[in-house]
């Protein structure tokens, strides 16, 4: 398993009542974060919220179509694609790096 799998998964996610790893999550936990997400959603800065609404949604339908029952069962590389754009964990290189100049 890589670092940045294992990092993802052990990455602490709310569900609505406490927060767990997000190797735990299931597929209705899922749901639930896109519902409470998609409620938050409106015009401006809170339209930032949409993008990460919409994958909760992706992931929710990914693990159904997989019959993954938690994050954990799906493959490495779909929990580290996910934990980005879900925002539990930051992609590589920092937010205020130039994306030309990857070596910071």
């Amino acid at each position: 398993m890589s670092e940045e799998s294992r990092r993802a998964l052990e990455a602490k996610v709310y569900d609505g009542e406490a927060y767990r790893p997000f190797g735990q999550m299931t597929a209705e936990d899922a749901e639930g974060r896109a519902a409470e997400l998609k409620s938050l959603m409106g015009f401006g800065p809170m339209m930032r919220v949409r993008p990460v609404a919409m994958a909760w949604v992706e992931l929710t339908k990914l693990m159904a179509e997989r019959g993954a029952a938690t994050v954990a069962d799906l493959d490495e590389q779909t929990v580290v694609d996910y934990a980005r754009k879900l925002w539990i964990v930051q992609p590589s290189g920092g937010i205020m790096q130039d994306p030309k100049d990857p070596g910071g």
